[in-house]
């Protein structure tokens, strides 16, 4: 199947996808939310996040990743 780009963005339909999961991950930080989370060894969204993804070959392969990098976004 053609990966369609999204109107007004540079992205296809997989990468809208993972940037949409992404943002579900994201939360307005409140410093007693962060001590209680760091206290139970949570880790933060954005670990949380890459250690979920770098797992998926859907995302490498949306992303155009190389096969040997610990992640492909900055």
């Amino acid at each position: 199947m053609k990966s369609l780009k999204m109107p007004g963005t540079n992205l296809t339909s997989e990468q809208t996808f993972f940037l949409a999961y992404a943002q579900t991950q994201c939360y307005q930080r409140q410093s007693l939310l962060q001590l209680l989370r760091t206290q139970l060894g949570s880790y933060d969204e954005g670990t949380a996040l890459n250690a979920a993804l770098i797992h998926m070959p859907e995302f490498a392969k949306a992303f155009e990743c190389e096969a040997r990098k610990n992640q492909c976004f900055d």
